[in-house]
């Protein structure tokens, strides 16, 4: 049998200091997707994403593509990013 004598007070928004707003969120999103060519030589490509007239649109000039014609120092950073993507997704997801 379930004790219902003492129930905890649940503070209403108002009574919790969280602050209302006054106009709907704007979601966004970030994509990132990264490659390895080979252990050195990493590619990326990443945008930000808005709602735009009820549809995901990429925000102008909020991404880009791994540009050609990098250095081998450029390469291996973006191969460094990929593995610590790695790293962290993995950990997120299993510990």
């Amino acid at each position: 049998m379930r004790n219902t004598q003492h129930l905890a007070h649940e503070p209403s928004i108002e009574e919790s200091g969280c602050p209302l707003l006054e106009e709907p969120l704007e979601p966004s999103s970030a994509s990132t997707c990264y490659g390895l060519i080979t252990p050195d030589y990493g590619v990326s490509i990443a945008a930000v994403y808005q709602y735009q007239d009820g549809a995901q649109a990429a925000v102008e000039g909020s991404g880009d593509v791994s540009p050609l014609g990098q250095s081998s120092t450029f390469r291996r950073q973006e191969a460094e990013h990929t593995r610590a993507w790695y790293a962290g997704i993995t950990q997120d997801i299993w510990g």
